[in-house]
């Protein structure tokens, strides 16, 4: 219909408009682009190195940490380190709930950012209703216990520093209003690539924790979903299944040295017997 509309009748509008009706079947119909794109592949590659992913994770609390010792050293607390202390903890959040720039920026206190419970009960929670999620689905999900030294450090110390404005946003700007979400995400940049040599934006936080999941349980996508708020399967399959291939490989590996190993000659270890 779209070759006819196109060649035949020669209406390009038309043509248009049966273009678009075929890419969306291709899509209902899981079509389209698979995986993920090459620049992400590359920017987990950064991981493949031991020992990287544990310094990303490590890195909210060096920060802070970093930043306790130069406050206590110049006897206050510079409006550079309030906003270093404000990366870590986005940082921090994002290593936990990898969750979209826009609702980063929107976190309100009390409302979809939820600190309840005393001592060894509290915890920090995000809790986003549906019609602030991209997909329409709620987020709901509680935060590790190591946020929380971060989330109270900022909240009684830095945060005041970087906006002295009463704002029920956790990550409010100067004047106590939403901040950009754009900002956000470019100054995150800046900061991984600043203090851990990182080439990462904030929606890739999204394909590392899928990675993480799935190289740590094979057959984890339905906890890869769930973190990453998808509302079917079949969407965190076609993104992420390729990240089977290097697991896959090594289950593989593994079989043939089995193999190798029984073969007559050969001890536990495949080593040759001596004669």
């Amino acid at each position: 219909m779209r070759t006819v509309a196109l060649h035949w009748v020669q209406d390009a509008e038309a043509a248009a408009l049966l273009q678009r009706y075929i890419a969306n079947t291709k899509s209902a119909a899981g079509g389209g682009q698979k995986g993920m794109k090459e620049k992400n592949r590359l920017r987990l590659a950064q991981f493949h190195h031991p020992g990287v992913l544990g310094e990303l994770y490590d890195l909210p609390a060096k920060v802070l940490a970093d930043v306790e010792a130069q406050a206590k050293r110049k006897g206050k607390i510079t409006y550079r380190m309030a906003v270093r202390v404000q990366r870590a903890l986005q940082l921090a959040i994002l290593s936990f709930a990898p969750i979209r720039a826009e609702n980063l920026a929107n976190l309100r206190l009390g409302e979809n950012f939820i600190d309840h419970g005393k001592g060894k009960t509290r915890q920090l929670r995000i809790d986003i209703p549906w019609h602030e999620v991209k997909n329409e689905q709620p987020y709901r999900m509680p935060l590790s216990s190591t946020v929380l030294p971060l989330f109270d450090a900022w909240m009684n110390k830095y945060r005041p520093v970087v906006s002295s404005v009463p704002s029920v946003y956790l990550f409010p700007n100067s004047g106590g209003m939403l901040r950009s979400k754009v900002a956000m995400s470019r100054a995150l940049s800046d900061f991984l690539k600043r203090e851990a040599g990182l080439i990462m934006h904030m929606h890739f936080f999204r394909h590392l924790a899928a990675s993480v999941v799935i190289r740590a349980h094979p057959n984890g996508y339905e906890i890869a979903r769930q973190l990453l708020g998808h509302t079917s399967l079949r969407t965190t399959l076609k993104a992420y299944a390729e990240l089977q291939t290097d697991p896959a490989f090594k289950r593989f590996e593994e079989a043939v040295l089995q193999v190798m190993a029984t073969q007559p000659g050969r001890g536990p270890r495949g080593k040759g017997r001596g004669r």
